[in-house]
């Protein structure tokens, strides 16, 4: 589980937010001055009309947002909305088109 002052607030608001999307997810994202990043999780009932199935997309999207949360780059707050069911995504697929993702818009670490 995400620790708490890594955890978005309801209340941010992404008027002037650049986007990141793939077929998977959209990521959009704003820059903050604090030393670390903040991420939150949206999906909607178009990835499905059963809690179940949305909750277990997001938990499978935290998991690899918490591995790669070292990694990001400090200052930003991050939005991830979830497009598809990616909780029937096998995890490590997952975790390296977030990766990818990431990389491609230098949001993650040189070194990572």
């Amino acid at each position: 589980m995400l620790e708490r002052k890594f955890r978005l607030n309801a209340r941010t608001s992404f008027t002037n937010a650049r986007v990141i999307t793939s077929p998977l997810l959209t990521i959009k994202y704003i820059t903050t001055t604090l030393p670390y990043t903040r991420v939150g999780f949206v999906t909607s009932k178009a990835v499905s009309k059963r809690a179940v199935v949305r909750n277990r997309s997001k938990r499978v999207v935290r998991s690899c947002i918490e591995q790669l949360l070292p990694s990001l780059l400090p200052g930003y707050d991050m939005l991830v909305i979830i497009k598809q069911r990616t909780g029937q995504k096998k995890v490590q697929e997952l975790w390296q088109a977030i990766e990818q993702l990431l990389k491609k818009n230098h949001l993650l670490t040189p070194s990572a």
